[in-house]
């Protein structure tokens, strides 16, 4: 009977790596009614047709000039300027230069040197910035609230915290200032809190009719809750609100709540749409560039690798990535910076599916120990508590740390989505893994088995998941048993 326990652990604990990777079978399919809506919110009532496999998207970008946005290369000139003596002599024009230089460096995702800026601008700011504008991007709220996403980039999470309570609590703070303030919130789980301060946005905005602030936020509170339908149906709505104004500035605006809404379909195993809407931005932003080198091609490049992923196809993702890893190199975009996490997430998923942990090991841990090292921040809130990276390292070079890691994971998802959820289940299996492999087996099986009642369970499915791929699952959890019992 030894073998028996020895293969039950493993079984159950990649039975949550089949659902880490997210591989989804007979995904809803949309009309070419619905599918010609979607594409014509991007790219007008000419409907352009991309091509249906990577292989062709692929060859479709790379007609194109391949020269970067005249964009990108306005913020690489910014992002390397630097003041004039008669600048760094008048604090108040030194703040201007500064706030601007941060702004392409963050932009650029230039974190460490954005945070070196930002350091130098904040007591400007509150020394010298006079303008009281709500709307105003040079208001003394406007580069608070802009500083606090630098500090969250490369600094210290409380202190981002407390520049976005500053720029909220100003009587002129912008609109957007509640939304990064309620989302600072979520990210640490005070989703209530984050709900009081919905109220007050949806108080302070009654006066603009078709804002896209209120439901892009509802949006996200509903996505912390794991309640996707919803988040979906929100982040439509600040799409569609966006795609009824005329002003260029609403481009990057619907590009946003329409990546999150993709991200929400997908999570209720419709991959399709999401991979549909995902397509049609890479369309719009070759119509809109005439380019794909580009940072925001690199991004739709990455989200439909993770979406060519649900569905299976591992090896589009790898074709994916490559391109994307192309794309930035090719502008010397920065080696830590959060684009490269997910890339690298992505790349480490198809591995991991393809049955090439090694490989993914490999990939993925030097990546981290850069972030560990230069963005500390950007390690706990990116890394740290990464599934893929804590089922690689359980599986491939155990260690104090990675069980260290799997516990606040652990605790941090029962905090947030109780103990009874599908990802408490996975991150329960994956300690499951590390002690199988640590020759804990005691340790490993009340941990598989905890993870098992959830992960069985047709209660905690969700409502889109058919029986064919749960038993889909299940063939995926044999063949990967039978590779790490090899």
């Amino acid at each position: 009977m030894k073998p028996l326990f020895k293969l039950a652990p493993l079984g159950f604990a990649i039975f949550g790596l089949s659902a880490l990777v997210g591989c989804q079978t007979g995904p809803k399919t949309v009309s070419l009614t619905e599918a010609k809506k979607i594409t014509a919110t991007y790219v007008g009532k000419k409907i352009e047709q991309p091509p249906k496999n990577v292989t062709g998207l692929v060859e479709q970008l790379k007609k194109y000039n391949g020269k970067g946005s005249a964009e990108e290369e306005k913020l690489q000139k910014i992002a390397l300027s630097e003041p004039s003596e008669e600048v760094q002599n008048n604090p108040p024009a030194l703040m201007n230069f500064l706030f601007e230089r941060m702004r392409a460096r963050k932009n650029l995702g230039m974190a460490a040197e954005a945070l070196k800026d930002n350091r130098e601008l904040i007591p400007l700011v509150r020394k010298f910035n006079k303008d009281q504008t709500p709307r105003s991007s040079t208001s003394k709220a406007n580069m608070i609230y802009e500083a606090a996403y630098a500090e969250l980039m490369a600094g210290d999470f409380a202190v981002a915290m407390e520049l976005a309570q500053e720029a909220f609590s100003y009587g002129h703070k912008p609109v957007s200032s509640y939304t990064q303030y309620a989302r600072f919130l979520l990210m640490q789980g005070r989703i209530e809190e984050a709900e009081e301060v919905l109220k007050q946005l949806v108080d302070f905005t009654i006066k603009w009719q078709n804002d896209h602030h209120v439901p892009r936020l509802r949006g996200f509170i509903a996505q912390a809750k794991a309640n996707y339908a919803d988040a979906e149906k929100w982040f439509g709505v600040a799409a569609d609100s966006m795609s009824r104004k005329q002003a260029d500035w609403t481009y990057g605006a619907i590009m946003m709540s329409n990546r999150y809404r993709a991200r929400n379909i997908a999570r209720q195993g419709r991959i399709a749409e999401a991979e549909l809407l995902t397509r049609a931005a890479i369309q719009a932003a070759l119509k809109r560039y005439n380019s794909y080198q580009n940072q925001e091609m690199a991004l739709h490049l990455v989200e439909l690798a993770r979406f060519r992923g649900q569905g299976g196809d591992f090896q589009g993702v790898l074709e994916l990535t490559d391109v994307a890893t192309e794309i930035l190199d090719a502008f010397n975009y920065p080696k830590v910076a959060w684009l490269r996490y997910f890339i690298v997430k992505q790349k480490s998923m198809a591995y991991i599916a393809l049955g090439d942990t090694d490989k993914a090991y490999a990939l993925m841990k030097p990546v981290a120990e850069l972030f560990k090292r230069e963005y500390a921040t950007g390690y706990e809130s990116l890394f740290r508590q990464d599934l893929n990276r804590l089922f690689i390292n359980a599986v491939v070079d155990p260690s104090d740390d990675d069980l260290e890691d799997i516990k606040v994971t652990l605790e941090t998802s029962v905090a947030r989505l109780g103990d009874k959820h599908r990802r408490t289940a996975l991150i329960t299996a994956v300690e499951g893994v590390y002690h199988s492999r640590k020759g804990n087996h005691d340790a490993a099986i009340a941990a598989f088995d905890a993870a098992y009642k959830t992960l069985s369970s047709r209660s905690r499915q969700s409502k889109t998941e058919g029986e064919s791929n749960f038993y889909a699952q299940k063939r995926k959890v044999l063949m990967a048993e039978s590779y790490l019992e090899s």
